[in-house]
């Protein structure tokens, strides 16, 4: 048990240590690319919350039946009936 417990926790880091990278990288390209007088961003910024916030069930149709408007959107509506 001990084993899985630590090869758990070196994961974890390796995760951390790869979600960091991310985002000194994207905070590099948003700096390098921000207006002037904008604020800088910083590498935290890109960083996600760990406190996870689910959607509603009608948050979650309201945004499923936005995306199969736009791509229904570019396809013709046959009438087969």
């Amino acid at each position: 048990m001990a084993v899985f417990e630590q090869k758990n926790k070196y994961d974890e880091a390796q995760e951390r240590a790869a979600v960091l990278r991310a985002g000194l990288v994207a905070s590099t390209m948003a700096n390098i690319f921000r207006k002037k007088g904008s604020p800088r961003v910083h590498p935290a910024d890109f960083l996600v919350n760990k406190e996870r916030q689910h959607m509603t069930v009608e948050e979650a149709q309201l945004q499923m039946n936005r995306w199969a408007a736009s791509v229904n959107a570019s396809h013709p509506q046959r009438n087969d009936a």
